[in-house]
């Protein structure tokens, strides 16, 4: 093989996963699951169909099933996994997000979706002092 005089491609400084749920079959049956990606086409009210086509609404039924079977190995990077301190579904129990490979974990106000809204500046905060917290060059 003749060399291109590219050099390889460099691993970038880590991942964060943002609330992310590792969905697998025994999970797929809990109706707060599935229901979370639904909860904002929920909100309009009355005029949910002003808001809501039918595009939105079926991205919305598949939100887990690209990564339906798929189990996550050990990354070669550093991985940040926020948390957030509310529950996806009040009054249905904690139910706060955990990931089944190595590492980080910050927990930080609001819920699955106000953590990137109403909350963005704590969690971008939380994710900025992991980046330049040990271990981060």
């Amino acid at each position: 093989m003749q060399s291109t005089g590219a050099s390889p491609p460099s691993l970038p400084a880590g991942l964060v996963l943002v609330d992310t749920y590792h969905v697998t079959p025994d999970d797929e049956d809990r109706p707060w699951l599935p229901a979370m990606p639904a909860r904002p086409a929920l909100e309009p009210g009355e005029r949910f169909d002003a808001v809501v086509d039918d595009t939105s609404l079926a991205a919305l039924g598949a939100y887990s099933r690209p990564a339906r079977g798929w189990t996550p190995e050990p990354m070669p990077i550093p991985t940040l996994l926020i948390r957030a301190t509310r529950s996806p579904s009040p009054g249905r129990g904690r139910r706060q997000t955990s990931w089944p490979a190595p590492c980080t974990t910050a927990d930080v106000l609001g819920d699955h979706r106000s953590v990137i809204e109403e909350e963005a500046r704590t969690t971008a905060g939380a994710i900025s002092a992991w980046l330049t917290g040990p271990g981060h060059a």
